[in-house]
């Protein structure tokens, strides 16, 4: 009994709770044992390890193939160096530094001497080199990394959206093309009938009357001067019109010749533009009609999109406004959230929920509304509308309220 009480004792020493807590934190690089992954408190516990059995069983095998280890060490110092990178996000510029420090927080992590880096800055160069990411120097010789995101399915979807906006632009310029051939072919069709397209066409405002000051006009001088500028105006304008009645006044065959008049085939195609143009305003303004009267649904958890935490008691608040991704959805309103800081996996309701929009060029799913389920990119926002301009997979440009849309993984 005495015994027990004596180990009970140096268990809960201040000594022996001093050595607990060192062994639970980071150690001296110079103390660690990449091979066997144990860390020594000091140089004598180092120099016993380097002694023991299975530390030279690991260096026999380490010596037999020493290519295949360091890659692998560099393999996994990669993997955890990008993962880091991509959870800060795409378009973030982000000091090395600063992600090295959140690499060597794990106490077991892979040193980078290990590796086939002999510093940070060679492998900083690496990603560079091979497009892992966007790197580049400051004047204080400070190196700075972008994340590049090589997700096939990611570019799949630029390229699928590249080709619709080209296949777009070659319509528009098809158009534009037969445009311009039909008037070339209506300026042929005058000139055979010997009409200068070029040629300024008389007017009513040409044909109205006009008198000086003191000048008496009389009603017959009227008629007749009205009749012969009309005769002379259907003449110029219109071959093919008949001549009207001798006896009708010069004022109904100058409206009746008016309301006959027939259009040339250069003022038909600006008709027929114009009026195309009417018909696709109203398209539009129909479809922003449908959009705003589009159903809305009373879940709007999906697997994949980033979330952000607006619960306050959970954890005491330790969770509050931190973001998360769901990994899977249970029934309708509730979902698995994986936290990006701790990795901490949790069961909460949407209503505790918000979704997140990333920085613009970022891909969203619209998680709500009439275009629930699609995915797009995010080019703007219109702040009095409350509203997030989203360029969809089928090349259209919506816009969606915020809480409609949240940032994809």
């Amino acid at each position: 009994w005495s015994r027990r009480m004596g180990k009970s004792e140096g268990f809960l020493t201040p000594k022996a709770i001093s050595n607990r807590i060192k062994a639970k934190g980071l150690t001296k690089l110079r103390w660690y044992c990449q091979l066997c992954e144990k860390a020594c408190r000091d140089e004598n516990g180092y120099k016993c390890h380097t002694m023991s059995e299975s530390h030279l069983r690991q260096v026999r095998v380490f010596s037999e193939s020493p290519g295949s280890f360091i890659e692998y060490y560099s393999r996994e110092f990669e993997d955890a160096f990008m993962e880091i990178l991509r959870r800060k996000g795409e378009h973030i510029r982000i000091k090395a530094n600063s992600i090295w420090m959140e690499v060597i927080a794990d106490r077991h992590h892979v040193h980078l001497n290990a590796t086939r880096w002999i510093s940070l800055t060679e492998f900083v160069k690496y990603l560079g080199r091979e497009g892992k990411a966007e790197v580049d120097e400051d004047e204080e010789g400070k190196w700075y990394v972008r994340y590049i995101n090589r997700d096939p399915e990611k570019m799949r979807r630029q390229e699928a959206l590249a080709k619709k906006e080209k296949m777009d632009l070659d319509d528009h310029e098809r158009a534009q093309k037969m445009v311009e051939r039909q008037i070339k072919e209506a300026q042929k069709a005058l000139q055979k009938k010997g009409i200068d397209p070029g040629a300024k066409q008389m007017t009513e405002a040409d044909c109205e009357l006009k008198r000086e000051e003191g000048d008496v006009i009389s009603l017959g001088s009227l008629i007749g001067a009205s009749s012969s500028k009309s005769s002379v105006t259907t003449r110029k304008a219109f071959d093919e019109e008949e001549e009207k009645s001798k006896d009708a006044t010069g004022a109904s065959s100058s409206t009746s010749a008016g309301q006959k008049r027939k259009l040339t085939a250069v003022e038909e195609i600006m008709l027929k533009e114009k009026r195309q143009k009417e018909e696709e305003a109203l398209r539009k303004a129909k479809q922003k009609e449908d959009e705003s009267q589009q159903c809305e649904h009373e879940d709007w958890l999906h697997r994949g999109i980033v979330v952000k935490v607006l619960n306050k008691k959970l954890a005491d608040g330790k969770y509050y406004k931190q973001k998360g991704v769901i990994q899977a959805v249970h029934g309708k309103f509730v979902g698995e959230v994986k936290m990006n800081e701790s990795g901490h996996v949790l069961k909460l309701d949407q209503e505790h929920l918000e979704t997140v929009l990333p920085n613009f060029g970022g891909e969203v799913l619209v998680v709500n509304g009439k275009f629930r389920g699609q995915v797009g990119v995010l080019k703007g926002l219109e702040e009095d509308k409350f509203s997030a301009v989203v360029r969809l997979e089928d090349g259209s440009t919506r816009s969606i309220p915020y809480e409609h849309v949240s940032k994809l993984a």
